[in-house]
């Protein structure tokens, strides 16, 4: 079965706010989507380049562009192992991998956990929510807010300059987590 890129594109994402780390703020994210048809089925994937390992969304989705002639001939299966060698590992890859692995669930009228082999579905996890680097109040309330809103687990990023009193604000500012 053939495979066709059906698009390749870069969405821009605004950021709640902004995301401020050690390495700067960000109040946007791109992401690289790949779209793949085959059989009537189209099988959606996305990565998130990351720029400190080189990656941006242009040159991912460049990426995406000239591997996609290379695997047009093959079915899901083939095309997934050869993405493996004609992709670095990145936001490409992983965009381009997982819209086939999408492609070949729709193709067999399967969920994706029944491809891969996994003894049940899915269940829920506990997901992390970032605290941005701010003030020790800013990052008080964010911690608040995120207790508010159900998040069990944090994640603070810090920057090495008076990390302890933004610790313990991120502590007081969730108080029935402690």
């Amino acid at each position: 079965m053939a495979i066709q890129l059906k698009s390749a594109r870069v969405e821009r994402w605004a950021v709640a706010g902004s995301f401020v780390s050690a390495r700067g703020a960000k109040t946007f994210v791109d992401v690289v989507i790949a779209e793949v048809e085959g059989a009537g089925a189209i099988g959606r994937g996305e990565g998130t380049p990351v720029y400190y390992l080189g990656e941006d969304a242009a040159g991912c989705r460049d990426a995406i562009l000239r591997t996609a002639p290379h695997i047009g001939d093959m079915g899901a299966v083939e095309a997934r192992a050869a993405v493996q060698e004609l992709l670095a590992p990145g936001a490409a890859r992983n965009a381009l991998d997982c819209a086939l692995w999408d492609l070949e669930a729709k193709q067999r009228g399967l969920r994706l956990w029944q491809v891969t082999g996994c003894d049940g579905a899915p269940t829920a996890r506990v997901t992390a929510f970032t605290i941005s680097f701010g003030s020790p109040g800013a990052m008080a309330e964010q911690a608040a807010t995120a207790e508010a809103d159900g998040f069990r687990l944090l994640k603070i990023k810090l920057t090495g300059e008076n990390d302890r009193l933004r610790v313990a604000a991120v502590r007081k500012g969730r108080p029935r987590r402690g």
